[in-house]
C-alpha cells in the first residue's frame, strides 16, 4: 500500500527544524544515540534543563511545574532529566509505530529496585541484563546506570536484541539524516523531531493523490514536477526554540530544489492536517519559504498546541525519576498525598486542556479524546489513592467512549456525504388553474427539465448526528466535573489538604 500524500502532509506539519548547523561535540547525547536502535526513522531529542533555563521557562517557572504535574509546562518530562532521546519505527502509511524506544539521561544513578518500585513491575532477564515490565505494555532497562531505556510494546525477543546491540553499540547507527538532525539541539534550540522519508515515495502513487488535493484545484500546478520533488524527499525536521515565547520551523528537506513545492507548500500541509484530523490553530499563520532545497515554514506556538505535537512521542510513564524532587516545599509531604496530588492534578490539566480544543470536525476531535484517554491511562501510579487511580480509569474509560462515538459520527457523515445527489429531472406539460392575477384561469405548462437534489434531506440528517454527539457529549461533560468534584473533596477531606 503506497503512503498517501494526506500522510506525508500530516508528518510535515507535525515535525519542525531549525535552520542551525554546527558540528555535533562528543559527548553525553552521543551516548544516547549510540544506543538508538538502527531501524528508527524518527527521532526526538529534548534538552531538559536547555528548556527550564530559557527566558520562557524561567518566566513560567516550568521546574516547579513539572515537579507538581506529569501534564504541565512543555511535556510530560521530569526535572530531573538532563536528555531525553525518544526513537520509534513508524509506519509511514498507517502513521502509527511499529515500536518506540526512548532513552533518559539522568544526572544520578538509578538502581533496578528503584526501576521497579517506581513502575510497580515485575523483573526479568534477557541476555544477562535485568529488565522491568511496566503495567504500559512497555520494558524498561539500565543501559548505564544513570540511563534508562525503554521499549514498547514489551516484545521480550526485540527486547533482547536491543540490549546486546545497546551493550556493544560505541558510534550511532541511525540514518545520517537523523544523526544530522541532532545537531539542531543546543541551548537556543531545545528539542529536534526528524522523520527519515528516504525511499518512501514513487512518482506514480503521489501524483494519483495530488489530482484530489483542493489547495490545487484551481490549476495551474504542475503534478509531474511536484510528484518528482516529492518523491525526491529525504525527510522533515521540527526544531522548537524557547525564547521569551515559543517558536517552531517546519523544514523539509529534498534531493532537489523544490520550485513547484514551494509556493504551495502552506496550503498542502494545512489541508493535509486538516484532512487526517489534526489542523492545528497556530499553523494557519505560519508562514512558508523556499531555501536552497528546503521549504521552511516558521511561526509560534502555544503552550497547549506543543504540548498535543508531542503528546505521541514523550509520555508520562516513559521516563523515570531517579530522584524525588527536592526544590518544592510539597517534596516533604508525605509520599501517598504527594504522588496523589500530582496524579489528580495531571488528570484535570489533561482535561482542561481537552475542554479548550475547537475541533474542526469530528475526526480530529476523536483523535484528542482517544489520545487524552491514552496519556491518562500511562499516569504513574506508585502511592497513589486507590479512589484517584479508579477516578483516573473511569475518566480516560468515559474519554475514550466519546471519541469512539465522535469516529462513528464521522463514518455515518461520511457515508451520508457519498449519497449526495444532483439530477435533471424532465417535467411533463400539465393544465393548471390559477384563480386570482392577470393570467387567472386554465393555463398549460410546457414541458421542460428542472435540476432536483437531495442536499437538503442529507443535511438534515448529518445535523441530527452533529446534534445527538452534542448533546451526549455535554451532559457526560458534566458527569466527569460532577465525579472530579466530588474526588476532591474526598481527598481533601481524607489527607487534610487542599487537592487542586
Amino acid at each position: 500500500m503506497r503512503p498517501s500524500i494526506w500522510h506525508l502532509m500530516t508528518l510535515a506539519g507535525l515535525l519542525v527544524f531549525s535552520q542551525c548547523r554546527q558540528s555535533r561535540a562528543e559527548g553525553p547525547l552521543d551516548e544516547l544515540l549510540a544506543r538508538v536502535p538502527a531501524q528508527a526513522n524518527t527521532i526526538l531529542i529534548i534538552d531538559v534543563p536547555a528548556l527550564h533555563e530559557s527566558p520562557l521557562g524561567v518566566r513560567e517557572n516550568w521546574r516547579k511545574r513539572h515537579e507538581g504535574t506529569y501534564a504541565e509546562g512543555v511535556s510530560s518530562i521530569p526535572p530531573s532529566a538532563q536528555r531525553v532521546v525518544s526513537a520509534a519505527q513508524l509506519n509511514t502509511t498507517t502513521l502509527q509505530p511499529v515500536w518506540e524506544a526512548v532513552i533518559l539521561d539522568s544526572p544520578k544513578p538509578v538502581t533496578e529496585e528503584q526501576l521497579v518500585r517506581r513502575l510497580s513491575g515485575s523483573k526479568d532477564k534477557v541476555s544477562g541484563q535485568t529488565i522491568v515490565l511496566g503495567r504500559n505494555n512497555s520494558y524498561y532497562t539500565l543501559l548505564t546506570p544513570k540511563m534508562v531505556g525503554s521499549l514498547r510494546p514489551a516484545n521480550r525477543q526485540e527486547m533482547a536484541r536491543w540490549v546486546r546491540t545497546a551493550k556493544e553499540s560505541t558510534k550511532p547507527t541511525v540514518s545520517k539524516y537523523l544523526e544530522n538532525a541532532a545537531t539542531g539541539v543546543n541551548a537556543k534550540n531545545q528539542l529536534v523531531l526528524a522523520l527519515d522519508l528516504a525511499d518512501v515515495l514513487d512518482p506514480d502513487g503521489i501524483r494519483e493523490r495530488l489530482k484530489k488535493c483542493q489547495a490545487l484545484s484551481g490549476g495551474g500546478a504542475n503534478l509531474d514536477a511536484l510528484a518528482n520533488e516529492l518523491t525526491s524527499l529525504k525527510g522533515v525536521t521540527f526544531t522548537l526554540h524557547v525564547g521569551n515565547d515559543l517558536e517552531g520551523e517546519v523544514r523539509l528537506d529534498f534531493g532537489v530544489p523544490p520550485k513547484a513545492f514551494a509556493p504551495v507548500a502552506k496550503a498542502l500541509v494545512l489541508e493535509a492536517m486538516e484532512k487526517m484530523g489534526a489542523a492545528l490553530d497556530d499553523l494557519d499563520k505560519w508562514e512558508a519559504k523556499a531555501q536552497s532545497n528546503s521549504v521552511i515554514l516558521h511561526g509560534k506556538l502555544s503552550e497547549q498546541t506543543l504540548r498535543l505535537l508531542l503528546s505521541p512521542f514523550v509520555k508520562p510513564t516513559t521516563v523515570i525519576e531517579s530522584h524525588q524532587a527536592e526544590s518544592s516545599g510539597e517534596a516533604k509531604l508525605d509520599p501517598v498525598i504527594l504522588a496523589s496530588m500530582r496524579y489528580y492534578r495531571s488528570v484535570d490539566i489533561y482535561l482542561e486542556s481537552l475542554r479548550k480544543q475547537q475541533a474542526r470536525n469530528f475526526n480530529q476531535q476523536a483523535k484528542w479524546y482517544l489520545a487524552t484517554a491514552d496519556n491518562i491511562d500511562d499516569l504513574p501510579i506508585l502511592n497513589v489513592d486507590d479512589e484517584l487511580i479508579q477516578y483516573g480509569q473511569a475518566v480516560s474509560s468515559t474519554l475514550r467512549g466519546l471519541g469512539n462515538t465522535s469516529q462513528a459520527v464521522a463514518a455515518q457523515n461520511k457515508q451520508l456525504g457519498s449519497n449526495l445527489k444532483e439530477q435533471f429531472v424532465a417535467v411533463p406539460g400539465a393544465y393548471n388553474y390559477a384563480r386570482w392575477g392577470y393570467y387567472g384561469g386554465y393555463a398549460y405548462s410546457v414541458p421542460g427539465v428542472e435540476v432536483q437534489n437531495n442536499y437538503s434531506q442529507i443535511g438534515n440528517m448529518m445535523a441530527t448526528n452533529a446534534n445527538t454527539e452534542g448533546a451526549l457529549r455535554q451532559q457526560t461533560w458534566k458527569n466527569i466535573k460532577d465525579y472530579g468534584n466530588k474526588v476532591r473533596l474526598d481527598m481533601t477531606k481524607k489527607y487534610g489538604i487542599e487537592f487542586k
